[in-house]
C-alpha cells in the first residue's frame, strides 16, 4: 500500500465506529435474555460483525508489516474491496434485511394478519436488498469503491427506500394502534357517567415510535454523509448493524423494565394500592358499567348498575395490554 496525503484518516473514524460498536455489542448481549425468540441470526450477525471489526484493528494497527509508513491503517480501511470489508458490508445488509422483515410482521400482526396490508412492503423491501445485495458484490471487484458510478447509484436509491420502509411501516403501525385505542378508550368510557377516556395504546405507540426512530435517524444521517462524500458513512455502518440488533430488543426491555410512557406510574400506584385486591369491591375506584361486558356488574331497584373496578386489576390489564402490543 502507497501512502497518499490526500487520504482522510480512516484509522481514527474506524476505530471511533469500532468501540461504539463493541459497546453496543455489550448492550445487545446483555439484553438479548430477555428476548432470545426475536430474530437469533440478527444477534450471530452482529456478533461476527464486531468480531471482524476487531480482526480489522488487530491487522491495521498491530500486525503491520515491516516498513510500514504513518497512514497504513488509513490505506488499510480505504480497501473496501477486501475481504474482511466485504464481509462487514454483507453482515451489516443481512441485519438491516432480518430487522426491516421483522418490522414488517410486526405491522402484519397489528393489522389482524391482512396478508394485503404488506405487499407493497415487503415489494419495496426486496428491491431495496436487492440494490443492497449487489452494492456489496460490485465492492469486491477490483477498481471499485463506494463512489464509483454503479454504487453510487445502488446506494441512492437503497439508503432511501431503507428510510421508506422503516417510516411507513412505523407509522402504519402507529396509526392502527391510534385507531384500536381509540375504540377501546371509547367503549371503556361509554356509559351513564359519561366519561371519557385517553388513548388506551398512548404508551405503546410512543414507545414503537421512538425506538425505531433512533435507526431512521442513524439510516438519514448515513445518507447524508454518503451524499456528501465524508468518509464517516462508512463508520456509521459499523454502528448501524449493532443498533439494528438493538432496536427490536429495546421495545421488550422497556416495556419489561416499565420504562415506557405509561408503565412507571401504573407500577407505581400498583405498588400502593396492591392490598386493595384484598378488601372487595367496596374499596375500588367505582366507574360507568361497560354496556359491551357484562362481567362483574350488579343490579339495583332504585339506580343503574354499577360495576367495581379496583386499581390494582386496572394496571395489571393495562401492564399486560402493552406486552401483548410491543411483543
Amino acid at each position: 500500500m502507497s501512502s497518499s496525503s490526500k487520504i482522510p484518516p480512516l484509522d481514527k473514524i474506524f476505530l471511533i465506529g469500532l468501540w461504539i460498536g463493541v459497546v453496543l455489542e455489550v448492550q445487545s448481549q446483555q439484553q438479548s435474555c430477555a428476548s432470545c425468540h426475536l430474530a437469533p441470526v440478527v444477534q450471530v450477525c452482529v456478533t461476527i460483525h464486531v468480531s471482524t471489526s476487531l480482526r480489522q484493528g488487530l491487522e491495521a494497527f498491530i500486525y503491520t508489516p515491516p516498513g510500514a509508513g504513518p497512514d497504513y491503517a488509513s490505506l488499510y480501511f480505504a480497501q473496501e474491496g477486501a475481504t474482511l470489508a466485504a464481509t462487514k458490508n454483507g453482515l451489516y445488509t443481512t441485519a438491516v434485511f432480518i430487522q426491516d422483515l421483522l418490522l414488517i410482521w410486526r405491522m402484519y400482526i397489528v393489522w389482524t394478519r391482512n396478508w394485503k396490508i404488506i405487499v407493497i412492503p415487503l415489494g419495496v423491501e426486496l428491491f431495496h436488498m436487492g440494490c443492497a445485495y449487489a452494492a456489496v458484490v460490485i465492492l469486491t471487484q477490483p477498481d471499485q469503491s463506494i463512489y464509483t458510478a454503479k454504487i453510487t447509484t445502488l446506494g441512492s436509491l437503497g439508503w432511501p427506500l431503507e428510510l421508506v420502509v422503516n417510516a411507513r411501516v412505523t407509522g402504519a403501525i402507529a396509526s392502527r394502534l391510534w385507531y384500536m385505542g381509540r375504540v377501546v378508550s371509547r367503549a371503556a368510557g361509554t356509559g351513564s357517567t359519561g366519561i371519557s377516556k385517553n388513548n388506551a395504546y398512548t404508551g405503546p405507540i410512543l414507545t414503537i415510535i421512538e425506538s425505531w426512530a433512533i435507526l431512521i435517524a442513524l439510516t438519514f444521517v448515513m445518507l447524508v454523509l454518503y451524499k456528501a462524500g465524508n468518509p464517516a458513512a462508512l463508520m456509521c455502518t459499523d454502528i448501524a448493524t449493532q443498533i439494528s440488533a438493538l432496536v427490536p430488543y429495546l421495545i421488550i426491555v422497556r416495556v419489561g423494565l416499565g420504562l415506557t410512557h405509561t408503565l412507571p406510574n401504573a407500577y407505581k400506584s400498583y405498588k400502593e394500592t396492591n392490598n386493595l385486591r384484598s378488601l372487595g369491591g367496596s374499596s375500588g375506584m367505582r366507574f360507568a358499567p361497560n354496556r359491551l361486558f357484562g362481567i362483574g356488574t350488579k343490579t339495583s331497584q332504585s339506580g343503574p348498575p354499577q360495576v367495581a373496578v379496583t386499581i390494582s386489576e386496572t394496571i395489571t390489564s393495562t401492564a399486560n395490554d402493552e406486552n401483548i402490543v410491543l411483543s
